[in-house]
């Protein structure tokens, strides 16, 4: 059994290393080292000045947006993961959007089937029978992100060797859906290659990721010698097949993408430990790596009122007053259990999902002050990847591309697979512990309701259920020993967690806004502009 006396948090060591670009101010810098509680960094300049920080300070400059990450800005093989450097995913069109979302579900089905069936490769015999099944499963949870399919309600199957060529991308990229939107802007310079030429240039450049990892300069030999070879032997009336040059070939071979160049020069789970990817099983050790989201009902009946209100009313209106049962939607970190998010509504829909997706990325010490909790709310991050199930609230037009913007990764478990959303499930089974100090309290069966009558004994209003519950989840449930760590509490884990690993780079803040933020159109009269209450007067020219 562990400790269970609180650990004290000051600050989560940020993930910083020499392929990322650090941007103060005006000035770019590059990591120079990283030990010892400091983070130094170099300019990029011909004779470089350093600067350093401590953890903290970095950590804390990092938050507020005076210090930003570009991840893999300085990488040898950096991939362009935009068509327009600086847009966000809503910027492209919804066909575009609506395309790029189809193959990250389709490349998701793949690593399914691929996982359940304990690996299926990416070939044309094996994987080419599999592709209208997989289509037609991308497209089923596409067209409940966009209503019904939109743009991609009529995509057709995709070739195999298109599959693989935006499977590399993806992979390449981090695992960003913005890397799947069509760079196709219009009519292009044709290639001045024949089709036949082009074929052999890319057998002798997927030679290159083989076991016996020959180099770049020995392929190309071997290309010119066949060439050469398939001239000769060739009739005089019959076109002759071109030669590359080294750096042509050389850009081709970088083309197939560094995920299947490792996998095929050094094997498939030297690959996966590189790139980070892993198929099947369900251990999640490092703060961020999954966050699961899920809503449910509550077990209690609450008064449709406020509490500054129901003193109020008169006992005839009391009596007539609304009971209504709340819903509560979670976002909990499966590393350490802790709750990262939490939202009350009447009813899920993807302004609350949204609105739990933000919390997971910001601060939220203020609103643990608001409902007086002892324990400060410490809990949030960047994650890696979402995992939700197929609800309305949970997958739509909405909340898929704002998820894509942040570049996070969706995931959604196959059926048949209900141990892959037990974390969260169990998570609410220990809310129960909460629910059971109230009156009005509902049960799952007539047997267990008894007598009880729910919606008379309700007598507590929906803003103070609100505070009280959420004081609880953060003094009793992040301090009580979780089963699932082994004794240790939710809010230990986090704390030793977030200091053993560190943790991704923050969205900056601005940017935060522009994806969080609202769209709106307003007109601009001779008063000004009035928005949400405020007269904005108009600017007097100088």
């Amino acid at each position: 059994m562990s400790n269970l006396s609180p650990k004290p948090f000051s600050y989560m060591p940020i993930q910083v290393t020499v392929v990322d670009r650090v941007t103060i101010g005006s000035q770019y810098y590059r990591l120079s080292r990283h030990y010892g509680g400091q983070v130094i960094l170099e300019t990029i300049e011909e004779m470089p000045r350093f600067e350093s920080f401590s953890e903290l300070e970095f950590y804390e400059k990092h938050v507020r947006g005076e210090i930003k990450i570009e991840e893999g800005h300085f990488s040898k093989n950096p991939k362009k993961r935009e068509v327009h450097p600086g847009w966000l995913f809503t910027n492209y069109t919804p066909k575009k959007q609506a395309k790029a979302l189809f193959y990250e579900q389709l490349i998701e089905a793949y690593e399914n089937l691929s996982a359940a069936e304990g690996g299926l490769k990416r070939t044309v015999d094996e994987l080419g029978p599999r592709m209208a099944s997989l289509t037609l499963a991308a497209l089923n949870i596409v067209g409940k992100m966009q209503n019904g399919g939109g743009s991609v309600e009529l995509q057709r199957i995709p070739s195999v060797g298109h599959f693989n060529k935006m499977y590399r991308i993806f992979k390449d990229s981090g695992g960003k859906t913005i890397s799947l939107v069509s760079k196709d802007e219009g009519p292009k310079r044709t290639y001045r290659v024949d089709p036949e030429s082009l074929a052999v240039w890319e057998e002798y450049a997927e030679g290159y990721a083989t076991p016996n990892r020959p180099t770049v300069k020995k392929q190309h030999v071997l290309l010119l010698a066949a060439i050469d070879g398939i001239n000769k032997a060739r009739a005089k009336d019959k076109h002759r097949l071109l030669t590359p040059s080294y750096k042509v070939f050389a850009k081709i071979i970088k083309g197939l993408g560094a995920y299947h160049i490792h996998h095929g020069r050094y094997g498939k789970a030297s690959a996966d430990k590189k790139f980070g990817f892993t198929r099947g099983g369900f251990g999640f050790f490092r703060p961020g790596e999954r966050v699961d989201i899920d809503e449910k009902r509550m077990d209690l009946m609450a008064l449709f009122k406020y509490a500054d209100m129901w003193e109020k009313l008169t006992d005839d209106e009391k009596n007539d007053a609304k009971r209504i049962r709340l819903w509560v939607v979670v976002a909990i970190d499966i590393a350490t259990r802790y709750i990262l998010g939490m939202r009350f509504c009447t009813k899920p829909n993807s302004k609350t999902t949204l609105e739990v997706i933000r919390m997971v990325m910001e601060d939220k010490s203020e609103i643990s002050a608001f409902v007086g909790a002892q324990s400060q709310w410490i809990g949030f991050c960047r994650p890696d990847r979402y995992y939700t199930d197929s609800g309305s609230a949970l997958v739509n037009e909405e909340v898929a591309p704002k998820i894509a913007e942040c570049e996070i990764g969706h995931a959604r478990p196959t059926a048949g697979t209900p141990q892959a959303r037990g974390h969260v499930e169990s998570s609410f089974r220990g809310h129960q512990r909460i629910v059971s100090f109230y009156q009005g309290r509902t049960f799952k069966d007539v047997v267990e309701k008894g007598d009880a009558d729910p919606v008379k004994e309700a007598s507590v209003p929906i803003d103070r259920i609100e505070r009280e519950y959420l004081r609880a989840i953060l003094d009793i449930y992040h301090n009580t020993p979780h089963e699932g760590l082994g004794g240790e509490t939710p809010h230990n884990a986090w704390v030793r967690q977030t200091q053993l690993y560190k943790m991704r780079p923050m969205i900056e803040p601005d940017v935060k806004r522009h994806i969080f933020g609202m769209d709106e159109v307003r007109t601009l009269g001779p008063e000004g502009l009035r928005f949400l209450g405020m007269q904005i007067p108009r600017q007097s020219a100088p």
